[in-house]
Protein backbone atom coordinates (compact mmCIF):
# COMPACT_ATOMS: atom_id res chain seq x y z
CA UNK A 1 0.00 0.00 0.00
CA UNK A 2 2.56 2.44 1.17
CA UNK A 3 4.74 1.60 -2.03
CA UNK A 4 1.06 2.38 -4.62
CA UNK A 5 0.93 5.77 -2.73
CA UNK A 6 4.82 6.68 -3.18
CA UNK A 7 4.26 6.22 -6.74
CA UNK A 8 1.20 7.39 -7.69
CA UNK A 9 2.67 10.31 -5.22
CA UNK A 10 6.15 10.83 -6.24
CA UNK A 11 6.99 14.22 -5.11
CA UNK A 12 4.81 14.11 -1.63
CA UNK A 13 6.20 13.57 1.69
CA UNK A 14 5.01 10.37 3.17
CA UNK A 15 3.70 11.05 7.21
CA UNK A 16 3.86 7.88 8.98
CA UNK A 17 2.63 7.97 12.90
CA UNK A 18 5.41 5.52 15.00
CA UNK A 19 4.24 3.30 16.99
CA UNK A 20 4.19 4.64 20.29
CA UNK A 21 5.31 3.57 23.49
CA UNK A 22 5.63 4.57 26.92
CA UNK A 23 8.69 6.25 28.40
CA UNK A 24 8.46 4.00 31.36
CA UNK A 25 9.37 0.74 29.14
CA UNK A 26 12.86 -0.56 29.85
CA UNK A 27 15.81 0.36 27.49
CA UNK A 28 16.23 -2.45 25.24
CA UNK A 29 12.18 -2.55 24.59
CA UNK A 30 12.40 1.75 23.82
CA UNK A 31 14.80 1.04 21.17
CA UNK A 32 13.59 -2.16 19.74
CA UNK A 33 10.37 -0.12 18.70
CA UNK A 34 11.74 2.42 16.50
CA UNK A 35 14.10 -0.03 14.91
CA UNK A 36 10.84 -1.83 14.23
CA UNK A 37 8.58 1.06 12.80
CA UNK A 38 12.06 2.12 10.81
CA UNK A 39 11.90 -1.71 9.22
CA UNK A 40 8.09 -1.79 9.25
CA UNK A 41 7.53 1.02 7.40
CA UNK A 42 10.39 1.32 5.29
CA UNK A 43 13.48 3.81 5.99
CA UNK A 44 12.51 6.05 2.79
CA UNK A 45 9.68 7.08 4.24
CA UNK A 46 9.39 9.84 7.00
CA UNK A 47 8.53 9.17 10.35
CA UNK A 48 6.92 11.01 13.10
CA UNK A 49 6.40 9.85 16.35
CA UNK A 50 2.77 11.25 17.57
CA UNK A 51 3.15 13.51 20.36
CA UNK A 52 0.77 11.03 23.01
CA UNK A 53 2.43 10.76 26.06
CA UNK A 54 1.53 7.76 28.52
CA UNK A 55 1.88 7.73 32.00
CA UNK A 56 2.95 4.97 34.30
CA UNK A 57 4.18 4.51 37.82
CA UNK A 58 7.78 4.00 38.79
CA UNK A 59 7.23 -0.28 39.16
CA UNK A 60 5.18 -0.03 35.98
CA UNK A 61 1.96 -1.47 38.17
CA UNK A 62 -0.15 1.17 36.90
CA UNK A 63 -0.68 2.21 33.24
CA UNK A 64 -2.58 5.30 32.64
CA UNK A 65 -3.92 5.27 29.07
CA UNK A 66 -6.30 7.76 29.96
CA UNK A 67 -5.76 11.67 27.67
CA UNK A 68 -8.49 13.25 30.15
CA UNK A 69 -7.30 12.48 33.34
CA UNK A 70 -3.49 12.82 35.10
CA UNK A 71 -2.86 11.18 38.28
CA UNK A 72 -1.44 12.60 41.12
CA UNK A 73 0.79 10.89 42.63
CA UNK A 74 -1.42 9.66 45.70
CA UNK A 75 -3.85 7.97 42.77
CA UNK A 76 -0.42 6.26 41.81
CA UNK A 77 -0.05 4.87 45.31
CA UNK A 78 -3.49 3.56 46.09
CA UNK A 79 -3.57 1.82 42.50
CA UNK A 80 -0.61 0.22 42.96
CA UNK A 81 -2.06 -1.49 46.16
CA UNK A 82 -4.13 -3.45 43.49
CA UNK A 83 -8.03 -3.41 43.09
CA UNK A 84 -8.25 -6.38 45.52
CA UNK A 85 -6.93 -3.70 48.78
CA UNK A 86 -9.90 -2.62 50.89
CA UNK A 87 -9.01 0.69 52.00
CA UNK A 88 -10.51 1.13 56.10
CA UNK A 89 -10.11 5.23 57.02
CA UNK A 90 -10.83 3.82 60.69
CA UNK A 91 -13.60 5.50 61.06
CA UNK A 92 -16.46 3.64 60.53
CA UNK A 93 -16.63 0.55 63.25
CA UNK A 94 -15.39 -3.09 62.21
CA UNK A 95 -18.37 -5.14 61.28
CA UNK A 96 -17.91 -8.43 63.50
CA UNK A 97 -21.45 -9.78 61.61
CA UNK A 98 -19.25 -12.36 60.09
CA UNK A 99 -16.93 -13.53 62.76
CA UNK A 100 -20.63 -14.53 64.73
CA UNK A 101 -21.68 -16.09 61.76
CA UNK A 102 -18.30 -18.23 61.89
CA UNK A 103 -18.48 -19.31 65.28
CA UNK A 104 -22.01 -20.54 64.50
CA UNK A 105 -21.54 -22.89 61.92
CA UNK A 106 -18.75 -24.17 63.99
CA UNK A 107 -21.22 -24.59 66.97
CA UNK A 108 -23.43 -26.31 64.86
CA UNK A 109 -20.65 -28.13 63.66
CA UNK A 110 -19.82 -29.28 67.21
CA UNK A 111 -23.43 -29.92 67.95
CA UNK A 112 -23.64 -32.46 65.04
CA UNK A 113 -20.63 -34.12 65.74
CA UNK A 114 -21.60 -35.05 69.49
CA UNK A 115 -25.28 -36.08 68.01
CA UNK A 116 -24.10 -39.01 65.81
CA UNK A 117 -22.50 -41.77 67.80
CA UNK A 118 -18.72 -42.62 66.29
CA UNK A 119 -20.11 -46.13 64.66
CA UNK A 120 -22.72 -44.20 62.86
CA UNK A 121 -22.53 -44.51 59.09
CA UNK A 122 -22.78 -40.73 58.03
CA UNK A 123 -22.71 -40.57 54.38
CA UNK A 124 -20.85 -37.76 52.53
CA UNK A 125 -23.33 -35.07 51.32
CA UNK A 126 -23.89 -35.21 47.81
CA UNK A 127 -22.96 -32.06 45.61
CA UNK A 128 -24.98 -30.26 44.17
CA UNK A 129 -27.86 -29.69 46.87
CA UNK A 130 -28.76 -26.94 49.02
CA UNK A 131 -26.26 -25.87 51.79
CA UNK A 132 -28.29 -27.57 54.87
CA UNK A 133 -29.43 -25.33 58.18
CA UNK A 134 -30.29 -28.48 60.52
CA UNK A 135 -28.74 -29.02 63.82
CA UNK A 136 -29.98 -31.65 66.46
CA UNK A 137 -32.63 -30.30 69.11
CA UNK A 138 -31.19 -28.87 72.18
CA UNK A 139 -32.22 -31.43 74.21
CA UNK A 140 -30.10 -34.14 72.30
CA UNK A 141 -26.99 -31.64 72.97
CA UNK A 142 -24.49 -33.21 75.39
CA UNK A 143 -24.04 -30.97 78.22
CA UNK A 144 -20.40 -30.68 77.95
CA UNK A 145 -21.10 -29.44 74.98
CA UNK A 146 -23.50 -27.20 75.38
CA UNK A 147 -21.27 -25.81 78.22
CA UNK A 148 -18.53 -25.35 76.27
CA UNK A 149 -20.78 -23.09 73.73
CA UNK A 150 -21.80 -21.12 76.06
CA UNK A 151 -18.24 -20.40 77.59
CA UNK A 152 -16.94 -19.56 74.23
CA UNK A 153 -20.26 -16.71 73.52
CA UNK A 154 -19.22 -15.13 77.41
CA UNK A 155 -15.28 -15.12 76.03
CA UNK A 156 -16.15 -13.31 72.77
CA UNK A 157 -18.59 -10.63 74.54
CA UNK A 158 -15.68 -10.04 76.68
CA UNK A 159 -13.29 -9.55 73.97
CA UNK A 160 -12.79 -5.43 73.81
CA UNK A 161 -13.63 -4.04 70.83
CA UNK A 162 -11.04 -2.66 68.61
CA UNK A 163 -11.56 0.93 68.81
CA UNK A 164 -11.55 1.13 64.92
CA UNK A 165 -9.88 5.10 64.87
CA UNK A 166 -6.91 3.04 65.88
CA UNK A 167 -6.71 0.55 62.76
CA UNK A 168 -6.75 3.46 59.61
CA UNK A 169 -4.87 1.78 56.25
CA UNK A 170 -5.17 5.03 54.37
CA UNK A 171 -4.57 8.25 54.57
CA UNK A 172 -6.84 11.45 54.82
CA UNK A 173 -4.65 12.49 51.32
CA UNK A 174 -5.40 8.57 50.24
CA UNK A 175 -9.07 8.45 51.21
CA UNK A 176 -9.60 11.62 48.65
CA UNK A 177 -8.03 10.08 46.28
CA UNK A 178 -10.02 7.08 45.96
CA UNK A 179 -12.75 9.04 46.02
CA UNK A 180 -11.84 11.15 43.07
CA UNK A 181 -11.22 8.04 40.73
CA UNK A 182 -14.64 6.61 42.02
CA UNK A 183 -16.46 9.87 41.16
CA UNK A 184 -15.31 10.17 37.46
CA UNK A 185 -17.51 8.51 35.23
CA UNK A 186 -14.94 9.32 31.96
CA UNK A 187 -12.68 6.65 32.86
CA UNK A 188 -12.52 2.93 33.09
CA UNK A 189 -10.24 1.02 35.78
CA UNK A 190 -9.82 -2.73 35.05
CA UNK A 191 -6.76 -5.14 36.24
CA UNK A 192 -4.45 -6.30 33.00
CA UNK A 193 -5.63 -9.34 31.48
CA UNK A 194 -2.01 -10.69 32.43
CA UNK A 195 0.27 -9.46 35.58
CA UNK A 196 -1.06 -7.16 38.20
CA UNK A 197 -1.37 -4.07 36.74
CA UNK A 198 -4.05 -1.81 36.95
CA UNK A 199 -5.08 -0.05 33.40
CA UNK A 200 -7.33 3.43 33.30
CA UNK A 201 -8.95 4.17 30.37
CA UNK A 202 -10.88 6.63 29.06
CA UNK A 203 -14.59 5.70 29.17
CA UNK A 204 -14.72 6.13 25.13
CA UNK A 205 -12.19 3.67 24.54
CA UNK A 206 -13.28 1.01 26.14
CA UNK A 207 -16.22 1.38 24.98
CA UNK A 208 -14.77 1.59 21.15
CA UNK A 209 -13.05 -1.53 21.97
CA UNK A 210 -16.01 -3.40 23.17
CA UNK A 211 -18.04 -2.30 20.17
CA UNK A 212 -15.41 -3.24 17.73
CA UNK A 213 -15.13 -6.83 19.17
CA UNK A 214 -19.19 -7.16 19.49
CA UNK A 215 -19.85 -5.78 16.03
CA UNK A 216 -17.93 -8.47 14.41
CA UNK A 217 -20.34 -10.68 12.91
CA UNK A 218 -17.70 -14.23 13.04
CA UNK A 219 -17.99 -14.25 16.82
CA UNK A 220 -21.23 -12.04 17.93
CA UNK A 221 -24.68 -11.93 16.77
CA UNK A 222 -26.99 -9.19 18.11
CA UNK A 223 -30.17 -10.39 19.57
CA UNK A 224 -33.55 -9.12 19.19
CA UNK A 225 -34.21 -9.85 22.51
CA UNK A 226 -32.93 -12.13 25.64
CA UNK A 227 -33.09 -15.21 25.15
CA UNK A 228 -32.74 -16.88 28.82
CA UNK A 229 -35.79 -16.14 29.69
CA UNK A 230 -36.53 -18.69 27.19
CA UNK A 231 -33.81 -21.14 27.92
CA UNK A 232 -35.07 -21.60 31.62
CA UNK A 233 -37.82 -23.59 30.64
CA UNK A 234 -36.05 -25.53 28.53
CA UNK A 235 -33.49 -26.09 31.49
CA UNK A 236 -36.15 -27.27 33.82
CA UNK A 237 -37.45 -29.75 31.64
CA UNK A 238 -34.34 -31.20 31.13
CA UNK A 239 -34.23 -31.39 35.16
CA UNK A 240 -36.84 -32.70 35.46
CA UNK A 241 -36.19 -35.72 33.33
CA UNK A 242 -32.63 -36.63 35.32
CA UNK A 243 -35.05 -36.40 38.09
CA UNK A 244 -37.62 -38.54 37.02
CA UNK A 245 -35.30 -41.17 35.33
CA UNK A 246 -33.30 -41.22 38.79
CA UNK A 247 -29.87 -39.48 37.99
CA UNK A 248 -30.30 -36.93 40.66
CA UNK A 249 -32.41 -37.01 43.93
CA UNK A 250 -34.73 -33.68 44.51
CA UNK A 251 -32.29 -32.11 46.66
CA UNK A 252 -30.07 -31.88 43.56
CA UNK A 253 -32.97 -30.93 41.68
CA UNK A 254 -34.13 -27.98 43.24
CA UNK A 255 -30.54 -26.84 43.71
CA UNK A 256 -29.95 -27.40 39.38
CA UNK A 257 -32.98 -25.31 39.26
CA UNK A 258 -31.23 -21.96 40.64
CA UNK A 259 -33.63 -18.69 41.55
CA UNK A 260 -36.70 -18.05 39.90
CA UNK A 261 -35.27 -14.96 38.35
CA UNK A 262 -31.78 -14.99 36.43
CA UNK A 263 -29.15 -12.43 36.01
CA UNK A 264 -28.21 -11.50 32.42
CA UNK A 265 -24.97 -12.08 31.60
CA UNK A 266 -22.17 -9.25 31.91
CA UNK A 267 -19.84 -8.22 29.27
CA UNK A 268 -16.79 -6.71 29.70
CA UNK A 269 -13.03 -6.63 28.98
CA UNK A 270 -9.27 -7.14 30.48
CA UNK A 271 -6.84 -4.75 28.77
CA UNK A 272 -3.97 -6.69 26.89
CA UNK A 273 -1.39 -4.54 27.43
CA UNK A 274 1.47 -7.15 27.11
CA UNK A 275 0.40 -7.60 23.69
CA UNK A 276 2.83 -5.77 20.92
CA UNK A 277 1.86 -2.06 20.88
CA UNK A 278 2.22 -2.42 17.20
CA UNK A 279 -0.96 -4.85 17.09
CA UNK A 280 -3.00 -2.64 19.55
CA UNK A 281 -5.91 -1.05 17.72
CA UNK A 282 -5.28 2.96 18.11
CA UNK A 283 -2.02 3.80 20.16
CA UNK A 284 -3.86 4.16 23.15
CA UNK A 285 -6.34 1.10 22.94
CA UNK A 286 -5.11 -2.45 23.72
CA UNK A 287 -6.92 -5.21 22.47
CA UNK A 288 -9.61 -6.42 25.05
CA UNK A 289 -10.07 -10.14 26.25
CA UNK A 290 -13.73 -10.27 26.35
CA UNK A 291 -14.99 -11.70 29.14
CA UNK A 292 -19.10 -13.04 29.65
CA UNK A 293 -19.61 -13.18 33.43
CA UNK A 294 -21.90 -16.28 33.90
CA UNK A 295 -22.29 -16.31 37.55
CA UNK A 296 -26.07 -15.97 38.74
CA UNK A 297 -27.38 -17.06 35.19
CA UNK A 298 -29.91 -19.63 34.53
CA UNK A 299 -27.46 -22.41 32.96
CA UNK A 300 -24.84 -21.15 35.72
CA UNK A 301 -25.76 -24.32 37.57
CA UNK A 302 -26.57 -27.15 35.38
CA UNK A 303 -22.67 -26.17 33.52
CA UNK A 304 -21.33 -26.81 37.22
CA UNK A 305 -22.97 -30.13 36.93
CA UNK A 306 -21.74 -30.85 33.21
CA UNK A 307 -18.96 -30.15 34.10
CA UNK A 308 -18.46 -32.42 37.48
CA UNK A 309 -19.29 -35.41 34.99
CA UNK A 310 -17.39 -33.99 32.24
CA UNK A 311 -14.32 -32.93 33.63
CA UNK A 312 -13.22 -36.42 34.98
CA UNK A 313 -13.49 -37.88 31.17
CA UNK A 314 -11.06 -34.89 29.60
CA UNK A 315 -8.33 -36.28 32.02
CA UNK A 316 -8.50 -39.46 30.35
CA UNK A 317 -7.83 -37.76 26.71
CA UNK A 318 -4.28 -38.99 25.28
CA UNK A 319 -2.60 -35.35 24.88
CA UNK A 320 -4.00 -34.02 27.99
CA UNK A 321 -1.69 -32.10 30.59
CA UNK A 322 -2.21 -31.84 33.94
CA UNK A 323 -0.43 -29.02 34.29
CA UNK A 324 2.16 -26.51 31.53
CA UNK A 325 4.62 -26.28 34.34
CA UNK A 326 4.71 -29.97 33.91
CA UNK A 327 6.76 -29.27 30.32
CA UNK A 328 9.72 -27.56 32.61
CA UNK A 329 9.82 -31.21 33.93
CA UNK A 330 10.72 -32.64 31.00
CA UNK A 331 7.06 -34.49 29.78
CA UNK A 332 5.99 -33.92 26.56
CA UNK A 333 3.41 -35.18 24.38
CA UNK A 334 3.71 -38.43 22.24
CA UNK A 335 4.81 -37.31 19.23
CA UNK A 336 2.02 -39.49 17.48
CA UNK A 337 -0.54 -37.55 19.31
CA UNK A 338 -2.30 -35.14 18.00
CA UNK A 339 -3.47 -31.83 20.59
CA UNK A 340 -6.93 -31.44 20.35
CA UNK A 341 -6.65 -28.66 22.64
CA UNK A 342 -8.31 -30.68 25.65
CA UNK A 343 -5.95 -29.72 29.16
CA UNK A 344 -4.72 -26.73 30.94
CA UNK A 345 -2.67 -24.86 28.06
CA UNK A 346 -3.70 -21.62 26.63
CA UNK A 347 -2.60 -20.46 23.02
CA UNK A 348 -2.36 -16.52 23.98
Amino acid sequence: MMGAAKNTFPNATIHIPMINFSDSLPPITRTNLPQSNVETLGATFKLIRLNIPIQGSANNMVLNLSQTVNLTTTEYDILEKGLSFIPFDGRTAPDYSESACNITEYHRRLKIFAFFEPSDDITAKPPFTTKSDWEPPPRKIPKEVQDLIKLDWKTIKEIPRLKSSHLPNISEEEKRAINSLKQNSNIVIKPADKGSAVVIMDRPQYVQEALRQLNNPEYYKQLAEPIYPKSIPIIRDKITTLLSRGYINQKQAKYLVGESTARPRQFYLLPKIHKPRITWPTPLTPPGRPIVSDCGSESYRIAEFLDHHLNPLSTRHPSYIQDTALRGRGYTRAPSVRSTGTGGGSPD
